[in-house]
């Protein structure tokens, strides 16, 4: 076989590895969207008591995952959104003083990249990093020990039982991280551009108030629950297919995280193509 042949027949192979992927995960995915809906109408018979009954464990894991997507993912979330929006700054600023002799625009621009990019892109690659791996874990342990095929033996579907939890937690979560984030990383623009830079208070939140509209916040925190529902979906996805014991698992978590943060900076490219 010739190099070119066998480089055509990797990229063949390659191929239809992805393409195989793409269309387990999308059904998987419309798989997770059906039974979500199923759960949102279960919602408004709720007064029933063998409906009470039926939702009270899927509530339960509701409220424990929301802990684990927003509580518990604060910390990273605001870490991360600070350093990147100081050294935003702090380069923006360097930039504008040789160029300009003032950091003038400073306010306006690092804000406006904050609310529509670093916020919603970096809190939801910190959470894919964070709970993208744990999900794929926990759930690819279940798989591999026979309890997911338990779980269908008494009769419940664990679609319903695991995914939908997790999913209806990331996307409700996802926006309230990037909130944080976005809030967090303003202010630390702020604090380099008036200590480090010697910019003063009010030239930057002028800049904030004409350069940043409600629209920019808004499309930007939309975005955020398109990432919740990539990083919940391909989580759980991986975590249903592990195989091959312990070491089948630490792989799956390494491709969940990996096809979480592409998917998330693929998504992000579209949605910022038709949101702004």
């Amino acid at each position: 076989m010739s190099a070119a042949a066998f480089v055509l027949d990797r990229v063949g192979l390659v191929s239809i590895g992805l393409l195989r992927q793409l269309g387990e995960i999308s059904l998987f995915a419309r798989e997770t969207f059906a039974e979500t809906w199923i759960f949102v109408k279960e919602l408004r018979g709720i007064g029933r008591v063998s409906t009470r009954r039926r939702l009270s464990a899927t509530f339960e894991a509701c409220i424990e995952q929301m802990l684990e997507f927003g509580i518990r993912s604060v910390p990273v979330a605001s870490i991360t959104s600070a350093a990147t929006g100081m050294v935003f700054a702090l380069e923006t600023g360097k930039v504008m003083i040789r160029k300009l002799g003032s950091p003038l625009f400073i306010g306006g621009i690092v804000s406006l990249g904050i609310v529509r990019e670093i916020g919603p892109v970096f809190s939801a690659l910190m959470v894919a990093a964070r709970m993208g791996s744990s999900i794929t874990a926990e759930l690819g342990t279940m798989k591999v020990t026979e309890q997911v095929d338990a779980i269908r033996c008494l009769g419940e579907n664990p679609i319903r039982t695991l995914v939908v939890p997790r999913f209806v937690a990331a996307v409700l979560m996802m926006p309230l991280l990037a909130v944080i984030a976005d809030f967090v990383g303003i202010m630390g623009a702020f604090a380099v551009s008036t200590v480090q830079l010697g910019l003063s208070p009010s030239a930057f939140w002028s800049e904030f108030q004409l350069r940043v509209a409600v629209y920019d916040i808004t499309h930007g925190l939309a975005k955020t629950l398109v990432f919740g529902a990539i990083v919940s979906i391909v989580a759980c996805w991986k975590g249903f297919t592990s195989e091959g014991g312990a070491e089948g698992v630490g792989n799956a978590c390494t491709e969940s995280v990996v096809l979480s943060c592409m998917g998330i900076l693929i998504a992000d490219f579209l949605l910022t193509m038709v949101l702004f």
